[in-house]
């Protein structure tokens, strides 16, 4: 029983280390590629909005996590109309990422800019986008309400649960299995202890016997050379 759940917790310890790992890599990866975690070429970007939701099977919506292949600047001027691209604007004033289909290709003087559109919206985006906007495309890959999860991961609380809370734990289990390998190293030195006594104590009982047994057979001895003198003595009186 005791090892099923060594067992047990050793496999809740790992995942939580896998899952401060994953977090350590989609942060660092973050950071280094304008906000967007970014592993193996590809991207994870979570859904803020409906604008994408629709019928079409390449269509999401808020919540989901999509994975979106990113481009160098020649496979960005190959997209063409109907791709999913996402994209940085600025939205209320701050930089985001947005992930709309490609609704127009434009080459001005070899310039290229795509005209974007939510499926979900009845116009176009304000602003057409130039091949340095483009982040990657859309695979059509999603994993359907995941995308909440990414964000609990981003914020304070994700950092905490995510990453302190499982280092902790696997530190803490280290330590604990750490003292029990102890314990159970010095138990088994004082059982060799206790058998080395006990196997020595039969031999000290019967080296005592011999001792005694020799000692006994010397006293018999004497006994027997002092009672032949006084013998002999008394015969010599009554011969005289």
């Amino acid at each position: 029983m005791k090892r099923t759940f060594s067992i047990i917790g050793q496999v809740i310890v790992w995942i939580l280390l896998v899952v401060a790992i994953v977090f350590i890599v989609l942060t660092l990866t973050q950071k280094q590629n304008d906000g967007i975690p970014h592993v193996f070429g590809y991207s994870m970007v979570n859904v803020l909005s409906d604008s994408m939701k629709g019928t079409a099977k390449d269509d999401f919506q808020t919540g989901d996590l999509l994975f979106v292949k990113t481009l160098n600047d020649t496979q960005k001027e190959a997209l063409q109309v109907g791709d999913i691209i996402t994209f940085r604007s600025i939205v209320n004033g701050q930089q985001s990422f947005v992930t709309h289909r490609i609704a127009a290709v434009h080459n001005n003087n070899g310039t290229i800019t795509f005209t974007t559109k939510g499926d979900n919206n009845s116009v176009a985006d304000a602003d057409d986008k130039a091949v340095s906007d483009v982040v990657g495309q859309y695979t059509g890959d999603k994993l359907a309400g995941w995308g909440n999860v990414m964000s609990f991961i981003q914020s304070k609380w994700g950092f905490f649960s995510c990453l302190i809370i499982p280092l902790v734990l696997f530190f803490v289990w280290q330590l604990i299995r750490l003292i029990l390998a102890v314990r159970t190293y010095r138990k088994i030195g004082d059982t060799d202890e206790d058998d080395d006594t006990t196997s020595t104590a039969p031999l000290l009982t019967a080296e005592t016997a011999e001792l005694k047994a020799s000692a006994a057979s010397q006293d018999n001895a004497e006994s027997v050379v002092v009672n032949e003198s006084s013998g002999g003595a008394e015969t010599d009186s009554k011969d005289e």
